[in-house]
């Protein structure tokens, strides 16, 4: 992995850091930081697989459509 991306648990934990303290009460900060991750994974992922994220923009581009409405 390219050592300037960090990984999904270091994005979880930037994350959680930055959570309002309100919202922190509401759910363990383990529980949390695990959601966390799970979400950053795919971010990860995107940023380190350029096969997986050149297909990603291939399935997510606008089509025809999208063009026509301009």
């Amino acid at each position: 992995m390219d050592s300037s991306v960090p990984t999904a648990q270091e994005l979880g934990g930037y994350f959680l850091a930055t959570q309002h303290s309100l919202t922190r009460r509401w759910v363990d900060d383990a529980f949390r930081l695990n959601l966390l991750v799970e979400r950053c994974a795919e971010d990860v992922l995107m940023a380190t697989d350029l096969e997986f994220a050149a297909s990603r923009a291939r399935r997510f581009a606008p089509g025809p459509l999208f063009v026509r409405l301009r």
